[in-house]
């Protein structure tokens, strides 16, 4: 990704019956954040410092598909995670990087 642009970030949140959430985003910052982060973990808790906020506070259902679009920072990386509440639990997807040059 070109440093200072908008690029297009989509994940999907998959489940064996359809369920109400009312909250997905991608978490994301300029540190990563190591290891599995469990469903005791809220998103102030996390260690990410921004989120893609289109979904954050809306009445979707799931299994279901999000894109929203990040301004990407200076050059060096981003590090993200997709992050849905469902049922009061958190889950969390696996860290992914995202080179900025």
């Amino acid at each position: 990704v070109k440093p200072n642009s908008k690029f297009v970030v989509k994940w999907k949140v998959d489940s064996n019956r359809q369920k109400n959430i009312t909250h997905t985003a991608v978490h994301y910052g300029a540190k990563p954040v190591a290891g599995e982060l469990s469903a005791d973990v809220a998103p102030a808790q996390s260690g990410y410092t921004d989120l893609i906020a289109t979904y954050a506070s809306s009445n979707n259902t799931v299994p279901n598909s999000f894109s929203s679009s990040i301004l990407a920072g200076s050059k060096g990386a981003m590090y993200a995670r997709a992050h849905v509440i469902v049922d009061g639990k958190n889950y969390w997807s696996e860290e992914k990087s995202i080179k900025l040059e």
